[in-house]
């Protein structure tokens, strides 16, 4: 999903790359679906940008993108002078009305990222849509938000970010060698390989039966310039459905793949992802565990189509077992992953708690989904949203393709 990424652990990273490229779990990464941008929505490296992942790794793509140069394939802002911000944080020559973007606003920046040779290795212009993050949360390499903050809608800025508020030096632990034996076949310098946890690193040389595997990010060590824009503000709450519509609140473990299975049933006609069920205001993703929100999924559907009842059983059959296993879904483990129906009204709440009673005669144990009233329902960051859509995988109604998470 950024400029905005939370920075690399190389530690934990290195070692996970030691420990699990040597056993055999380094495999070729499949072609990236499309081009997107240097933040936590990036899915290759033709925008070059890095992904937290849920166990504290960085996802990392290939760097096979011809460079274009700035202000020649992206387009540039109308701001051509740097504007850096005074010691209040408001750009010396400020732009826009409203109030001025701090820490904890959830924002939506365009962004022109240029190398200090004039390469533009990332524009959210390009792809025509904002970057959304929340200031101070952490997804966003230091230096970009502090470029952000200050801003106010419309306002414009152009600031230089030094590698230690970008994406760190290049770190010698995150070269990796790998016996050949555990590769691929036909593996090559140039390569890039997926890793267990869905990261993906590049191979940067195959010599003597070993292969040196590099999964330092693309940009570290380098200086960045971005030009930036504050377009406005996202909204953080969801609102209600439309006329003639009805909805269906639930949360079964991660949310990227409950989203795409109701985004395939028939009736459904929108879906959000978002934070639920916590004690703590504007939650964000890095801090969710410790909110006390659930990872939730929204389905608004026409019940003239579908019903209640029928999303319920899509519910449980994407749960399964999981229904038995507190504050544990798959492989995900913490509070943001328990299960529970999230009703509005004493007819959905008949409904969810006869299927509650039905899972736990039909897996014969109890099932600890939890039935309780709806309550505010934060919306996710943009990029969590239609997440694995985004990465290729059909959201076609009907679609049956077995769906895949990764990061």
């Amino acid at each position: 999903m950024m400029p905005a990424v939370a920075r690399c652990a190389p530690r934990r990273l290195s070692a996970f790359v030691a420990s699990h490229a040597s056993v055999g779990l380094v495999r070729r990464a499949p072609a990236a679906p499309r081009a997107t941008c240097l933040s936590q929505a990036a899915s290759a490296w033709t925008a070059a940008g890095p992904l937290a992942l849920r166990d504290g790794a960085t996802y990392f793509r290939s760097p096979r993108a011809r460079p274009a140069v700035c202000g020649a394939a992206a387009p540039r802002m109308t701001a051509s002078t740097p504007s850096p911000p005074t010691a209040d944080g408001e750009p010396t020559d400020p732009v826009g009305e409203g109030d001025p973007a701090t820490d904890g606003d959830t924002v939506l920046v365009h962004y022109v990222g240029c190398l200090d040779d004039g390469t533009v290795f990332d524009s959210s212009r390009t792809r025509g849509e904002p970057l959304t993050f929340t200031i101070g949360a952490g997804s966003v390499i230091p230096g970009f938000d502090a470029g952000v903050r200050g801003l106010r809608p419309g306002g414009k800025r152009t600031t230089r970010i030094e590698a230690d508020q970008a994406y760190g030096r290049r770190n010698e632990e995150l070269l990796v060698k790998v016996p050949l034996e555990s590769c691929p076949d036909g593996l090559k310098a140039g390569d890039v390989v997926r890793l267990s946890n869905g990261a993906t690193a590049t191979v940067d040389s195959v010599a003597d039966g070993v292969a040196t595997i590099d999964a330092n990010h693309r940009l570290a060590g380098l200086a960045l310039t971005f030009e930036m824009e504050l377009v406005g503000y996202q909204q953080l709450l969801l609102g209600p459905p439309p006329a003639g519509q009805e909805r269906f609140i639930g949360a079964a473990g991660c949310f990227w793949g409950v989203e795409l299975a109701f985004q395939r049933h028939p009736g459904v006609t929108a879906t959000k992802v978002g934070y639920t069920g916590g004690h703590v205001e504007r939650p964000v993703y890095e801090s969710v565990g410790t909110s006390g929100h659930a990872e939730a999924v929204a389905a608004d559907y026409d019940p003239a189509v579908t019903s209640y009842s029928a999303l319920v059983d899509l519910f449980f059959e994407r749960l399964g077992a999981s229904a038995t296993t507190l504050n544990k879904a798959g492989g995900d483990e913490g509070p943001q992953y328990r299960s529970a129906l999230y009703v509005d009204g004493p007819a959905q709440r008949a409904t969810a708690e006869a299927a509650v009673a039905a899972a736990s005669a039909r897996l014969g144990t109890k099932v600890v989904t939890e039935v309780t009233d709806a309550v505010p329902f934060w919306l996710a960051e943009e990029v969590h949203q239609k997440y694995l859509e985004k990465r290729g995988q059909s959201a076609a109604t009907g679609e049956t393709e077995t769906i895949r998470c990764y990061g």
